[in-house]
């Protein structure tokens, strides 16, 4: 006999944990990819990233969480979080940049 997926009755999730690693721009690409499509993922009418009730996470895992983490606190919609770290963070060369423009200001 062949169980099918919908015989299961799977429990609708209540809690959902996340970690992010570390690994640099691929890291972070992937966690706010992740992000990204529980945003897009129902679940008893309800987007998983409503669900999320804890992140854990490591090195530039950190940043992404630390961002959303606020963008949430703040009351931006996703929309606007994405595209503030994709735009600002993930492209080229700009975190850089702006990391070495903090370096070589005066006040610091």
């Amino acid at each position: 006999m062949v169980t099918q997926y919908s015989d299961l009755k799977p429990k609708q999730p209540q809690h959902i944990a996340l970690s992010f690693s570390g690994g640099g721009f691929l890291a972070a690409s992937y966690s706010l990819g992740c992000l990204s499509y529980m945003e897009s993922v129902y679940a008893g009418g309800i987007k998983l990233t409503a669900l999320v009730q804890f992140i854990s996470s490591s090195s530039v895992g950190s940043i992404i969480n630390l961002a959303y983490t606020a963008s949430q606190r703040k009351g931006q919609s996703f929309e606007e979080f994405y595209h503030h770290l994709y735009w600002n963070v993930l492209q080229g060369t700009k975190l850089a940049d702006h990391v070495f423009e903090i370096l070589r200001a005066d006040q610091y």
